[in-house]
């Protein structure tokens, strides 16, 4: 049995515990949202205003008009608080707001920061793509050989980094998928 730490969202920085069994979660029914989607996702505890926004945008673009929430106020900071009540809330699988705080207090993506900022993540032409790299002296991304890349390479490549986690515009492969994954570049 492997057992699982997560410090919850916010101020709240109580460590709570979870446990793996097998790759089967097992959900105990005195689990509180918090414990029961840090066995699924990393769960977002900074206190960056940046990281926050994006996870407020992601909200505002995609879940606003189908799931809504309250928030007590219109920024991240309400995010941030709603995160952190709606983690504490006991977990049921009938509850519409596990799903909200799946998306929106995870860790943010790549692809949210992507998105944020109106890149085009599809409509790709790859074979340009492969071209482009090719002929690039820098940003090249490393498991790829410049002289023998592929469209399909590349491809793959950005299907996988682009939902690795967003830390900030110089971390985690972000610039390399600013300028292979987009359809503008960087």
């Amino acid at each position: 049995m492997i057992t699982k730490n997560v410090a919850l969202v916010g101020a709240g920085t109580a460590v709570i515990g979870g446990s793996v069994a097998g790759g089967v979660y097992y959900i105990n029914s005195g689990d509180t949202i918090g414990i029961t989607l840090s066995k699924e996702v990393k769960l977002l505890t900074s206190n960056s205003e940046e990281l926050w926004d994006l996870k407020l945008n992601t909200y505002n673009t995609e879940r606003k008009s189908t799931n809504p929430i309250v928030l007590n106020k219109n920024d991240w900071t309400g995010l941030q608080n709603w995160c952190t009540s709606t983690l504490n809330k006991k977990f049921s699988t009938k509850d519409k707001e596990y799903e909200n705080a799946k998306i929106l207090c995870s860790v943010p993506s790549n692809k949210e920061k992507l998105k944020k900022l109106n890149k085009t993540l599809t409509g790709i032409t790859w074979k340009e793509k492969e071209t482009s790299y090719r002929s690039a002296s820098d940003n090249l991304i490393s498991t790829i050989n410049k002289a023998t890349a592929t469209e399909q390479q590349i491809q793959n490549w950005c299907n996988n980094a682009i939902n690795e986690e967003y830390e900030s515009d110089n971390k985690n492969n972000y610039s390399l998928t600013l300028k292979w994954c987009t359809k503008e570049g960087a």
